[in-house]
């Protein structure tokens, strides 16, 4: 399984609610986990979108709490704001500082039990399922930066041409 890299037109658009549960999807869930373990570097969050599959599933490996694999998730309740760095897969070595809500509750149906759950965040497990669920939405986190100056990229990496193109001409 690939991750799509920014400039990829699929990551720009929205994902479609899943209708049935099925064991496809489960494999799904597993290869996007295992995706997201492998990838360089490993990530803590990955969106179906990101692996160009335009379904409404997320998951999420936040250190020292459980993964979490959520379909058709929504954000139900949010609160407080924090501003923190965040990176993302399909965008890799580039980071920008992001405000997003610092507790929320989110529903959604555990593809593995087939049953709907309510999940209270807060901190980096807010954040990172905030992330995801934009990735579901057509959002990246660089859409949140103002100027390409408010990014910071790692020795080794380079601002996608696309990114670049974005920032020259304004918001998408």
């Amino acid at each position: 399984m690939k991750i799509l890299k920014y400039g990829n037109p699929i990551l720009r658009k929205k994902a479609k609610a899943v209708g049935k549960i099925d064991d496809k999807i489960r494999k799904l869930v597993d290869d996007m986990f295992y995706t997201m373990r492998n990838s360089d570097p490993i990530g803590i969050g990955l969106a179906a979108p990101q692996v160009g599959v335009l379904l409404r599933i997320i998951v999420i490996e936040v250190p020292d709490n459980e993964p979490l694999s959520l379909v058709n998730p929504v954000i139900v309740k949010a609160s407080g704001k924090e501003k923190a760095l965040e990176g993302c897969l399909s965008i890799p070595g580039i980071f920008g500082n992001v405000e997003r809500a610092g507790r929320i509750e989110v529903k959604g149906i555990n593809p593995y039990t087939n049953n709907k759950v309510i999940i209270q965040a807060r901190g980096l497990k807010a954040r990172a399922i905030q992330h995801e669920i934009d990735h579901l939405n057509g959002i990246l986190f660089t859409d949140y930066i103002e100027k390409v100056d408010d990014l910071t990229i790692d020795e080794g990496y380079k601002l996608p041409e696309k990114l670049i193109e974005r920032f020259n001409k304004g918001k998408e």
